[in-house]
């Protein structure tokens, strides 16, 4: 994932990134977060998924990829 020109590389900055995206949507429950084509040198997209609960948006629904 890039992000002003630079890659995420590490889960706890995109983590920090989902948690700043989600407090900005977290009262509109229209909303879909998807990390689905992400991260791209990141296993962990648990990361994510933690950041946008960190954050309370607990309404909107979170789309993860799978392995299988």
């Amino acid at each position: 994932m890039r992000y002003n020109g630079a890659l995420i590389t590490h889960s706890a900055l995109f983590q920090s990134w989902w948690t700043k995206l989600a407090t900005e949507f977290k009262d509109n429950s229209s909303v879909i977060f998807d990390i689905n084509n992400e991260p791209h040198a990141i296993t962990p997209a648990q990361a994510g998924v933690n950041g946008i609960s960190a954050a309370g948006a607990t309404k909107q629904l979170i789309l993860v990829f799978g392995t299988s």
